[in-house]
């Protein structure tokens, strides 16, 4: 069984999250209304920590590129990295199939072409995802080179926002 990381230890990979959030908010693109944010998983007790890239139109966060790192992420050398969609009719005016779908048609060929993405056209809150290999020392690399891509969907998730609300 893996150990698991003190409090003290997830706060050094939080601090990589901030290196990334550091490196992202030096890009040209940033400026055009992209913010991070990232946290502990369960702030009292960490079991891991977070990441999010988000447009500030987004609804609060409820869309975003997120990822996470937990003891079976550091066992594994391996992390995910997706598009969350969590809004909803009654509160947002989007349904999250109607986004999902129409996202995947718009964007769904281009992410296909990158290596390691998954299309998940069946599960609404997730429409992709890749899984990532690194190490303490990778990670910030790794995942500014994937946030980097990514924020390129910015202006589609945009788009379909517009095209699906009401």
């Amino acid at each position: 069984m893996p150990k698991k990381l003190s409090a003290d230890e997830w706060k050094e990979y939080l601090a990589l999250y901030g290196q990334v959030s550091k490196h992202l908010a030096g890009q040209p693109w940033f400026g055009r209304n992209w913010e991070t944010y990232y946290d502990f998983l369960n702030k009292d007790n960490p079991s891991g920590v977070w990441f999010q890239l988000v447009r500030k139109n987004w609804f609060d966060a409820a869309i975003h590129l997120e990822t996470w790192l937990r003891n079976s992420n550091l066992e594994s050398g391996t992390f995910v990295l997706a598009l969350h969609i969590e809004t909803s009719k009654d509160k947002h005016g989007i349904s999250r199939n109607d986004f999902s779908k129409r996202f995947l048609e718009q964007a769904g060929e281009q992410i296909q072409s990158w290596d390691g993405y998954t299309l998940k056209p069946n599960y609404a809150m997730e429409p992709f995802k890749v899984e990532l290999s690194f190490t303490r020392d990778s990670l910030v690399e790794v995942l500014s080179r994937e946030l980097e891509r990514l924020q390129t969907l910015g202006d589609v998730v945009d788009e379909t926002i517009t095209a699906v609300k009401k």
